[in-house]
């Protein structure tokens, strides 16, 4: 794969997994990307009953791959102008702090762009920017899935709230936001000028709920029943061996004839409350109790060869782990091993999007905590001594000796 961002140096300052996720999408693009942990570690680790990150600590490794990692405290004087002086010759600052926090630290649009006009700043929260919220903490199942909606109403009519899966909002925002930053240095490139890019989990949800904010401004109504799809050929299907699929016919009378003719149901074809898409609509919990009859009278795949005979879009509705066999998974690199430092290889997803080859390179580690930032502070000029002083005083962590 290309790597258009090589030469991009980017010091990032996040927590969890929607700003490092950012910044992992940015490192697989080629960019330099610094992490800058506080000294005791960022809360994303996982830790033992200790306190102490485990050696495995997956999740941080995944969302941290191929960055380079520095532990500071920026309480300190000296570490804030440690991070000072990192920042000077660094393209884009990325962040997910707190706005108030950023303020308070120095970090804050105002600030950073009197001091290095051409750095692009990119900034993550959960609320946004602005409104009495805007400092409230917002990972992605309060601020993406509980106050959008999508927690509540995109169920089936009738059973309690979803359970969101975990970092499913944070990792969308993480994808849009390396885009946007992507987007921040073309423009720098074109005229010269470093601009701020912000998004929140809650606005990026509202975004993705754009249909359904429509609908219910319509006369459309949340949760809905599986039995009263958005269109009538839209449904999840149960088949006689208990595994289900999911049908998405969006050209009603183009395909109604060739599927009632597959199932057999040849007397359906020219019923008039079926062979429009708005009469199918009109009716359409009954509809559906049809169709339901019909493909429970077979197992999935002969229900999957009728639909491909018919030419209609459909997939099987998998668990979250078929897809470590999937071979349109596997053939397209979407999962690839990570080499833990335990020993252990899990499947990890890669990055979807891809410049230029679908090849994809090893996917890397996450960085130790502070394991680079001996090297990385010496070409900043800092000296030996100078390093272990501040060790010594807790204003730098995990510095190691540098090999040739």
């Amino acid at each position: 794969m290309n790597k258009p961002l090589t030469g991009i140096k980017v010091v990032e300052c996040t927590f969890f997994v929607a700003g490092p996720s950012a910044g992992m999408n940015l490192a697989d693009w080629g960019a330099e990307v610094i992490k800058v942990e506080p000294v005791y570690g960022e809360p994303g680790h996982r830790r033992d009953e200790q306190g102490n990150i485990e050696v495995r600590d997956e999740y941080f490794n995944v969302y941290n791959r191929k960055k380079r990692g520095i532990a500071l405290n920026t309480k300190d004087p000296r570490g804030k102008e440690i991070l000072g002086r990192i920042l000077e010759d660094a393209d884009v600052f990325l962040t997910s702090y707190r706005p108030s926090a950023l303020e308070k630290m120095g970090l804050d649009w105002d600030t950073l762009h009197r001091k290095y006009p051409g750095l692009v700043y990119a900034a993550l929260t959960g609320f946004g920017d602005e409104g009495p919220e805007r400092d409230n903490p917002g990972f992605d199942t309060v601020a993406f899935w509980a106050r959008s909606g999508l927690m509540q109403d995109i169920i089936d009519r009738g059973n309690n709230v979803l359970i969101p899966p975990v970092a499913f909002g944070d990792l969308a925002c993480g994808a849009v936001l390396a885009g946007a930053i992507g987007t921040a240095l073309f423009n720098r490139e074109r005229t010269g000028i470093a601009d701020r890019v912000s998004l929140s989990l809650y606005g990026l949800a509202l975004y993705s709920l754009s249909y359904l904010v429509f609908d219910v401004q319509t006369g459309g109504s949340y949760p809905m029943s599986r039995l009263e799809p958005a269109l009538p050929m839209m449904a999840s299907f149960k088949c006689r061996d208990g595994k289900w699929f999911y049908m998405a016919n969006v050209d009603h009378e183009k395909h109604y004839g060739d599927l009632m003719r597959l199932l057999g149901r040849e007397d359906l074809i020219q019923d008039e409350r079926y062979k429009s898409r708005t009469a199918a609509q009109k009716n359409r919990t009954e509809f559906i109790r049809i169709l339901d009859a019909e493909f429970a009278k077979y197992d999935r795949d002969t229900c999957l060869e009728i639909l491909r005979k018919a030419d209609i879009a459909h997939s099987t509705i998998n668990h979250v782990e078929d897809n470590l066999k999937d071979p349109q998974a596997l053939a397209n690199s979407y999962l690839l091993p990570m080499y833990m430092r335990d020993g252990s290889t899990p499947l990890v997803p890669s990055t979807p999007l891809r410049f230029g080859s679908s090849e994809m390179d090893d996917m890397g580690m996450g960085p130790l905590l502070g394991e680079d930032t001996k090297e990385v502070l010496m070409k900043y000029g800092y000296s030996d001594d100078e390093l272990d002083m501040l060790a010594a005083e807790k204003v730098i962590a995990g510095i190691k000796d540098v090999t040739d």
